[in-house]
């Protein structure tokens, strides 16, 4: 009779084990999934506000604090271990997120993850935790005496096997907890936890998911995902570098400056980009490295243009350019240029109206479309033209640091494209 009590009792306590886990688990979640919701938030926010973005990730800390509270303790129903594991994770999660913030993490890692992970990782610690505790015998049956109100016949008949007692008391002892065992006691799993902790759990991934699907503010304009990701990626690198690294680029940028003086613009952005670089400022660095970039794709195009006119130029006079595209009025003028050379690989003129040049325009628009070979009126630009001012205004408003957080990336990837 002992060894069939031990038997039910070892059964009863690896179910009752299995359950405290998955509800331990199901409150460190709920736990760190709440605080997960913050960071989460906090990501959506970075791009306007770094800030605001830090101190929503630090409320978890002082959030998780209520649960030391004796009357929240118990009105959660948490145990010492539920409870301190309620505290850690949630202020660890928002800790870590602060920190990545601070270091401008939130472009390198997926909000998803963000979402996801803390409450993962938790619900592992939270089992784990419980798992290594274990439930003993005694406690298996006291629980059961408890529940199901047997007057601790279990959980005496478990000490007294415990003890190796075969005397006839502890025999009765024994039959009377296996009685109530093979009565079809706690065949199945018995919950502590109900509706309660189910209902925050699914509550916190609904939050956590619908965050995550929120677009973010940078990627409202809809920037490609290629430029993104090489803007991170570019990110992650210049945060990876120490305080030496740094300072070695910023070194070759104050050089590079210093060669392109005679180029104002490309020395400026130059100079900015040095200056990020000394300070640490990801953002500013990728600012101004952008303008640059910028400022020399322009001047290529110019260099461009002006070798195709001249080689048109080229072909009129030695006869081997194509006589029927080169007459009058059937060719373009060259792009970029005002009226100069026209050969027959350079596309028609196209104009762009803007109010600003209403009054040179005569304020009047072309009755008709221009022919290929027309001269643009006064007051019109080229389209050429207008997208190389275009592109050195996003340039200076970069290097300037006018353009807002949020819409730097969507001007980066816009005025960088070909």
């Amino acid at each position: 009779m002992r060894a069939e009590l031990l038997e039910h009792l070892r059964r009863a306590a690896r179910r009752q084990l299995a359950v405290r886990a998955a509800e331990s688990g199901a409150v460190a979640a709920c736990g760190a999934g709440a605080a997960s919701v913050l960071v989460t938030a906090a990501w959506v926010v970075a791009p306007a506000s770094r800030a605001a973005a830090v101190v929503l990730c630090l409320l978890a800390v002082p959030g998780a604090m209520v649960v030391l509270v004796p009357a929240a303790r118990r009105a959660l129903g948490l145990d010492r271990d539920s409870a301190s594991l309620c505290v850690l994770l949630p202020a660890i999660c928002g800790v870590l997120g602060a920190a990545m913030i601070l270091r401008g993490g939130e472009a390198s890692v997926a909000r998803w993850l963000v979402a996801a992970v803390p409450a993962v990782a938790a619900a592992a610690v939270g089992a784990a935790v419980r798992l290594l505790r274990g439930v003993s015998l005694r406690e298996a049956g006291l629980f059961l005496d408890l529940r199901f109100d047997l007057k601790e016949r279990l959980a005496t008949g478990a000490e007294l096997a415990a003890a190796g007692r075969e005397d006839p008391a502890a025999a009765v002892v024994y039959e009377q907890a296996v009685g109530a065992f093979r009565g079809g006691l706690a065949r199945g799993p018995v919950w502590t936890r109900g509706r309660r902790t189910a209902a925050a759990l699914a509550l916190v991934v609904l939050a956590g998911a619908s965050l995550a699907a929120i677009p973010s503010a940078a990627g409202a304009g809809g920037v490609s995902a290629r430029a993104a990701a090489r803007l991170d990626r570019i990110g992650r690198q210049f945060a990876a570098m120490d305080s030496r690294q740094r300072a070695e680029l910023a070194e070759r940028l104050r050089q590079a400056a210093g060669a392109a003086v005679a180029e104002g613009a490309l020395a400026e952005s130059l100079r900015s980009a040095a200056a990020a670089a000394a300070n640490g400022d990801a953002a500013k660095l990728l600012d101004s490295v952008t303008a640059a970039r910028l400022t020399l794709q322009t001047a290529d195009r110019q260099a461009q243009a002006g070798v195709e006119a001249a080689l048109a130029q080229g072909e009129r006079q030695t006869g081997d350019g194509d006589q029927g595209d080169t007459a009058a009025g059937t060719t373009a003028p060259a792009p970029g240029g005002d009226g100069g050379p026209q050969g027959a690989a350079c596309p028609p003129w196209a104009y762009v109206w803007d109010p600003a040049y209403a009054r040179a325009g005569a304020d009047t628009e072309p009755a008709e479309a221009p022919t290929a070979s027309s001269v643009p009126a006064a007051g019109f630009l080229t389209y050429d033209q207008a997208w190389r001012a275009a592109q050195d205004r996003a340039a200076q408003a970069l290097a300037g640091g006018k353009v807002p957080a949020r819409y730097r990336r969507l001007v980066r990837d816009f005025f960088l494209k070909d």
